[in-house]
């Protein structure tokens, strides 16, 4: 099924189902710090994680997008008044009343795509933001999928990292 295809119902019946099984995760868990994504209409919704994770105690951090070096910088986000429209249209932290996060341990990083091979690897959205940041990162990471989007290969260079993880409605890929 096309991501425009999918209903409303259908979609948050998956992202719950993703999310259930995220959390199910001992690397998430395990986590104090949660690094998520305010999602948009075509990716794995993330509000229902995100719930999750507060109810469990854990930090919600989400991503700052520095346009002009097309690298990111998390932010301790309590609550959506926090956030302000940034980059590309996404909900982002507004700096004036979040917390920047410096201290990654202890952490967990939940990965968007467009797609993502049975190897790990992913396909963005093409700015390089994700990879970036994913080339320094030393947590897990927990990319999350429709399963439609799980492709037998995608094409990859030597600095990509693939994630620890691939959730989607159906199945678990650990790498």
């Amino acid at each position: 099924m096309r991501r425009k295809e999918m209903s409303g119902e259908t979609k948050k019946r998956l992202d719950a189902k993703i999310a259930s099984r995220v959390c199910n995760l001992w690397s998430f868990r395990e986590a104090k710090t949660v690094l998520a994504y305010s999602s948009l209409p075509l990716e794995v919704g993330t509000s229902e994680l995100i719930r999750i994770a507060k109810d469990a105690g854990k930090r919600i951090a989400l991503p700052l997008c520095i346009c002009e070096t097309h690298r990111m910088e998390f932010y301790i986000v309590n609550d959506e008044s926090e956030l302000v429209r940034g980059a590309y249209g996404i909900m982002e932290p507004d700096v004036t009343k979040c917390e920047k996060l410096t201290d990654l341990s202890d952490s967990v990083c939940i990965v968007p795509a467009l797609a993502f091979d049975r190897c790990g690897y992913r396909l963005g959205f093409g700015k390089g933001y994700y990879d970036r940041f994913l080339s320094s990162y030393n947590g897990k990471t927990i990319g999350i999928i429709y399963t439609d989007f799980v492709v037998n290969e995608l094409p990859h260079g030597r600095f990509d990292k693939k994630v620890d993880y691939i959730v989607s409605e159906n199945r678990l890929y650990s790498f």
